[in-house]
């Protein structure tokens, strides 16, 4: 039965809670949404282009099935040096509605081994 004050309908949270380092709320609508911070630890050395890169991350298993694929957004913080996120190539840097999008970051420098806090917010739907 839909909630709804003046004749405006409400969601609410159905379920809610942590999963494999994720945090996660779906909606009596339908909605869902995920997030959580990775740190990855990489050196941006390898030539690309005018560029350097480094290693990717892992593509991240959502705590659960979306039903399509979902909206990923993802920002960067650094620890020591600036770089720029890119999503990686040959299909890994393209999310699923069950795993995320792998990303490379990226530097006009090269510099050693860093750590790096990629921060992740899913939304799209569970039923």
């Amino acid at each position: 039965v839909p909630v709804s004050i003046n004749g405006i309908e409400l969601d609410y949270i159905v379920d809610q809670g942590t999963k494999n380092g994720w945090d996660y709320r779906k909606w009596n609508s339908g909605k869902a949404e995920c997030w959580k911070t990775l740190q990855h630890t990489t050196a941006i050395n390898t030539a690309w282009g005018s560029l350097y890169s480094g290693t990717a991350t892992a593509r991240q298993t959502y705590p659960f099935n979306f039903t399509s694929k979902p909206v990923e957004s993802v920002s960067l913080q650094a620890s020591t040096y600036q770089a720029w996120l890119y999503p990686e190539k040959d299909g890994n840097g393209e999310n699923s509605y069950a795993v995320s999008a792998s990303y490379n970051l990226c530097r006009p420098s090269s510099v050693a081994s860093s750590k790096y806090y990629i921060s992740y917010h899913v939304i799209g739907k569970w039923k």
